[in-house]
């Protein structure tokens, strides 16, 4: 039997799409099992790029553990005038 991969959808807001790969505003790729600050350390994303996460549309924590396919948000700082 093969096993269905089922890959994360991140998507960056913000100054975080400049940390990206390739700068993309989204990327989907296997994270499951990690946690966000895992995810973000693989990507290298700097923390202070980071506002706060959301998965499915609910904030939660870089702690959050991430199960397959759930679709995270990483929210940067927003510049205002």
């Amino acid at each position: 039997m093969v096993s269905q991969v089922h890959p994360n959808r991140i998507r960056a807001l913000g100054e975080v799409q400049n940390y990206m790969p390739e700068q993309l505003s989204a990327i989907s790729a296997e994270f499951s099992g990690l946690t966000l600050q895992e995810v973000v350390d693989r990507l290298k994303i700097p923390t202070h790029a980071i506002w706060f996460f959301s998965v499915e549309g609910k904030r939660v924590s870089p702690e959050y553990r991430l199960s397959p396919g759930e679709s995270v948000t990483i929210h940067g700082p927003v510049d205002g005038g």
